[in-house]
């Protein structure tokens, strides 16, 4: 159930009291002076700038597309805007200001100390005013405010969120960090118990404010890097069923759109009161971590109320919080309205308080909570703004002067000479850094990225061009270079080859890295495809096949198989008889030749006989297993030795060199009868000849 009414009724009572004495009040920041607010953003913002902590060493490489936390070199920029302290002059209510110049991470400080304040900008005179509207009973609704025309909280995060973005978008940056300074402070407030339940109160009379006031406690590191405390950082708002209306509606993180339309929602009423009429600057992550915070702190209790756990979004898990943190902080008030009731709660300071300690254990849930979010919160502002990452100006040249290629035959130099920044929600953020890393390496000149490409394979040049934003570039962009000419092979060809038979002209190409791209062969010069038939017959004799390959990248590779084409010749040999009175009387073997090679050709010098051997095509000669190999020793006529009608030759060998080399075999003897045609060597034939041979009687 809701709470009651009484509890709003006790906060208006003591407002119309307070109502008769705030005119009197000075000026000055409410709650508690603002430091924990200031302290907040000023480590929020440390997230986002590492490069100024110590934890980041010199040199290390900050840009990566998976940072823990992302950059966000802008908040070091130095910004103008007014500042109060200074006697160079007076705003329209009188307060002294001059104009200064500052980094936009000190104005987020500065706006969040300052949100208290008299506004000259934008109006909030009344004291009473600008108390009211850090208050915000969430457990009643969005823009409830009991019995007030005022602004609650979220009503003014929204409208000075919204102030913000229409600054930074005029380039006022300084205003537009100083307001969103004050937007962290609002979001800081609902980091303490009272100002989600309403419990309106004198300024430092809150004994949770006056504690967090006056002790150290705003000095604790609570997120740095390396001990988040007291838990993770509240980034993003998580993809639940309850947030499944705001995840349909236009894409806040992209900026695709420029304005919000409440009829691209499923459910437009409530989105008019998530967005007011501000909804043009899409500030639902804020709300969501407004409400957020806002409910974890009304479940611990203040000064004047228990905690309770309503949730009106459901988006808090109370399983996780202690449920005694609803009656903490109760035990001793007064009845009424609040108003100090004489306890002293300054001797508690920081790390003096045990773990057990009331204040200290809401400061941890509650206020730590908020602490967790305003990253979250710069994070919602940024991205908003701008999440369009820069584009990467690159040239890419070859030494060798061609033009770059998908691959390349030539070393390249690949080089980042600048950057562009794509307009994002009607301003973009600028360009902080042109970077890059190639195959993971950085440049060695930082200010001027290049890098030299000299090793074959495929690299990668990763485009980390960076905004002011942190925005980094995604774009990446491979150069291949392929230096090494293709391989050429030839396994299907042999070094002899027949009349009588077809070669099949083949070859294998490879490439290894840019593959091949084409080939060119030719066979005696003359154009010859790969797995192509060529009839031998009339080809006796020396051939070159010669082979031109190119990979992708243009690399020639040239290769040659040269074989030998022998006559296909037909041999006969008369019977022999051996004996132990065997001298050097002459065998013959009777050589013909096919068409149209004439026999009548041949070259007496050249002629061989190859006793007892085998013609083998594979070898050079294409001879093998012979025991001996004869020269000619004479030739006859041409004639028809045989008598089959063909025209053939005798060739004269020495008998007793052929018993010799017979070792004592007798019977039908296999050799090989070769030799050449003319004395240039070639063409030359080939024929294997039987030779009947028998022992006789002495």
């Amino acid at each position: 159930m809701l709470p009651t009414v009484s509890r709003a009724l006790r906060c208006w009572l003591c407002l119309l009291l307070a109502g008769t004495l705030v005119p009197l009040a000075p000026a000055v920041a409410f709650a508690y002076g603002g430091e924990s607010h200031k302290h907040a953003a000023w480590e929020g913002t440390a997230l986002f700038t590492p490069f100024m902590r110590d934890e980041v060493s010199p040199g290390e490489p900050l840009i990566t597309r998976a940072p823990a936390y992302p950059l966000f070199p802008a908040l070091e920029s130095e910004s103008t805007f007014w500042e109060y302290g200074w006697e160079s002059g007076e705003d329209d209510e009188g307060n002294d200001v001059a104009v200064v110049s500052s980094s936009n991470r000190y104005w987020i400080y500065w706006g969040s100390k300052r949100e208290d304040d008299y506004d000259s900008e934008y109006s909030y005179a009344e004291v009473f005013q600008r108390t009211v509207s850090h208050f915000w009973d969430l457990d009643h609704g969005v823009l409830h405010q009991p019995g007030s025309a005022y602004y609650n909280a979220w009503m003014k995060a929204e409208e000075m969120w919204a102030h913000s973005i229409d600054e930074w978008r005029a380039g006022n940056d300084g205003k537009a960090y100083f307001y969103l300074g004050k937007v962290i402070h609002l979001l800081v407030d609902q980091g303490q118990p009272a100002h989600p339940h309403g419990d309106l109160h004198w300024p430092d009379d809150d004994s949770l404010e006056e504690w967090s006031g006056k002790s150290d406690a705003e000095k604790f590191s609570w997120y740095r890097p390396d001990t988040i405390n007291p838990g993770p950082v509240i980034w993003d708002p998580p993809a639940s069923d309850v947030l499944a209306d705001i995840n349909a509606c236009p894409d806040i993180w992209q900026d695709d759109a420029t304005s919000f339309s409440h009829d691209d929602c499923p459910n437009g009423a409530f989105y008019d009161e998530l967005t007011n009429f501000y909804g043009g600057h899409r500030v639902q992550p804020l709300f969501y971590l407004m409400s957020y915070v806002n409910q974890t702190a009304d479940f611990c209790a203040s000064d004047g109320f228990p905690g309770d756990d309503l949730d009106y979004l459901g988006w808090v898990d109370f399983t996780q919080l202690d449920p005694a943190l609803k009656d903490y902080d109760l035990s001793d008030n007064d009845a009424g309205c609040d108003l100090d009731d004489g306890r002293d709660h300054s001797t508690c300071k920081g790390d003096q308080c045990n773990a057990d300690d009331q204040l200290w254990s809401i400061y941890q849930t509650a206020y730590g909570t908020a602490f967790r979010a305003v990253p979250g919160a710069i994070n919602a502002w940024r991205r908003t703004l701008d999440s369009r990452p820069p584009s990467s100006t690159v040239e890419l040249t070859r030494t060798d002067g061609k033009p770059i290629a998908e691959w390349n035959n030539s070393p390249v130099t690949a080089h980042i000479t600048g950057a562009e920044d794509d307009e994002t929600f009607g301003r973009a953020s600028g360009v902080w850094k042109a970077w890059g890393e190639l195959d993971g390496q950085t440049p060695t000149n930082e200010s001027d990225p290049s890098w030299g490409i000299s090793t074959e394979g495929i690299h990668t040049l990763a485009c980390l061009s960076t905004d002011m934003f942190g925005n980094v570039e995604r774009n990446d962009i491979e150069i291949a270079l392929d230096l090494t000419p293709p391989e050429v092979s030839f396994p299907d060809m042999r070094p002899n080859y027949l009349t009588s038979q077809d070669l099949l002209a083949s070859w294998e190409a490879t490439d290894a890295l840019s593959g091949v791209d084409s080939t060119v062969a030719y066979l005696d010069g003359v154009l010859v495809g790969n797995g192509e038939l060529v009839d031998l017959a009339l080809e006796a004799g020396r051939h070159t096949l010669e082979v031109y390959a190119y990979d992708v990248a243009g690399n020639m590779a040239y290769a040659t198989y040269e074989f030998e084409v022998w006559i296909d010749a037909t041999a006969s040999s008369k019977p022999i008889k051996l004996n132990d009175k065997t001298s050097g009387g002459g065998m013959y073997v009777d050589v013909q030749f096919p068409a149209p090679y004439d026999v009548g050709a041949l070259d007496p010098a050249t002629q061989r006989l190859s006793v007892l051997g085998h013609v083998d095509l594979l070898l050079t000669p294409p001879v093998g297993g012979a025991t001996a190999v004869l020269p000619g020793t004479n030739l006859s006529g041409v004639g028809d030795h045989n008598g089959d009608d063909i025209a053939d030759r005798g060739i004269r060998f020495d008998k007793a060199a052929f018993a010799t080399a017979l070792g004592g075999q007798t019977g039908d003897i296999g050799s090989v009868v070769w030799g050449s045609l003319n004395t240039e060597g070639s063409p030359r034939y080939i024929a294997t000849v039987m030779t009947t041979v028998f022992k006789a009687p002495k």
